[in-house]
């Protein structure tokens, strides 16, 4: 971890450009006095760096969490503080200008899928294991507990960040140009763009594809210029970015599910008064709760509107087993990295919240 870490610091040119970019959006206030805004403070702006799409954040499960998350922060601090959302990925879009802008300060909190992490940090290894989980429940039971515990603390002790909330897009599905896929050999030789996270690549590798990671707001493009056949993302992401227009096929593969973090610098952090951490750790938490209520509802609408433009195949239970047996095969590098104690916890917790959902 050590080694990803410092890795962080050669990335000065990433940093620069972000920081360029943000000038536009001033940087923060002083924190204001006990009066607060009412008392003719300065409001204090927290700058989120996020790929939230500002023409359809009101139409997703963590989209529509985040604006109240934004509502929540400013009505409890009375105004002092306001949280400012640069969508459509502002501020920089890669991992790199992501990391290096938090450290840098050219922003101060970011939203970001956790799968994009794997180039610093190995804390979100728990979200790395293809077909581990059966339910969202198990999820949240994961998150919730003392895996989730670790995660939060192993991200600040990485590169700095710390978690205010797990949001969720729920599972991941295969889409292509060629052609339908229902069965592992379908997926031979397909260029597949995955996020840049060493284990979720080896499982795509396992199933044959050639996998080429790369950054998300370079997607829709490289689809289209037909540079990659295809991509791996939640119903929300396809929906909403329109995948459809350059992608006829869907298979509903459920390889792996979908989280993503908001966070915020944990030095910027520490430089926040008491109260007002406070704050934010119990809205990040009161956002998680919004957004696994409303996630499954919008997920299966949006499935709905998908089958409407494209070809979409949905596994027996069969051709699901027969794609989760070859992509587990992923699993021994990651359980590898992990270590033996770490990932007995992660399967000790997996197996009880499996088994509390039997009762």
């Amino acid at each position: 971890m050590k080694k990803k870490f410092e890795r962080v610091f050669t990335l000065l040119l990433a940093a620069l450009l972000v920081v360029s970019m943000a000038g536009c959006g001033g940087t923060p206030s002083e924190p204001p006095g006990e009066e607060g805004n009412d008392g003719g403070g300065e409001t204090v702006v927290i700058r989120v760096n996020s790929a939230f799409n500002s023409a359809t954040v009101d139409e997703t499960a963590n989209g529509i969490a985040a604006l109240e998350f934004v509502d929540r922060v400013a009505e409890r601090t009375n105004g002092a503080y306001e949280i400012k959302l640069f969508m459509d990925s502002q501020l920089g879009g890669s991992t790199d200008q992501i990391v290096g802008g938090l450290q840098t300060g050219a922003f101060e909190m970011c939203t970001k899928a956790v799968g994009d992490f794997g180039e610093f940090t190995d804390a979100f290894m728990p979200f790395n294991f293809p077909y581990l989980y059966s339910s969202p429940e198990v999820v949240h039971a994961i998150i919730d507990g003392p895996v989730g515990d670790r995660i939060r603390q192993d991200c600040i002790d990485d590169i700095g960040i710390r978690v205010l909330a797990f949001t969720e897009l729920g599972y991941r599905h295969v889409t292509n140009s060629k052609h339908p896929i229902k069965t592992p050999d379908d997926m031979k030789g397909l260029k597949i763009r995955t996020m840049n996270d060493p284990y979720q690549i080896a499982a795509m590798e396992a199933l044959g594809a050639a996998v080429t990671p790369m950054s998300y707001s370079e997607v829709f493009t490289s689809l289209q210029t037909k540079v990659i056949d295809g991509q791996e993302n939640p119903c929300q992401n396809i929906w909403t970015d329109k995948f459809y227009e350059v992608q006829d096929y869907m298979t509903l593969t459920k390889h792996s599910y979908t989280v993503q973090i908001i966070g915020i610098s944990e030095a910027y952090f520490q430089t926040l008064p008491e109260d007002v951490q406070q704050i934010l750790i119990e809205e990040g938490h009161n956002l998680e709760l919004r957004n696994r209520e409303e996630l499954e509802a919008i997920d299966n609408a949006q499935l709905e509107e998908l089958k409407k433009v494209m070809d979409v195949y949905e596994l027996s239970d069969e051709e699901y087993e027969a794609f989760r047996d070859i992509a587990a095969t992923s699993w021994d590098a990651a359980k590898e990295a992990m270590g033996d104690e770490y990932f007995d916890l992660l399967m000790s917790e997996v197996e009880k919240a499996e088994a509390a959902l039997k009762n």
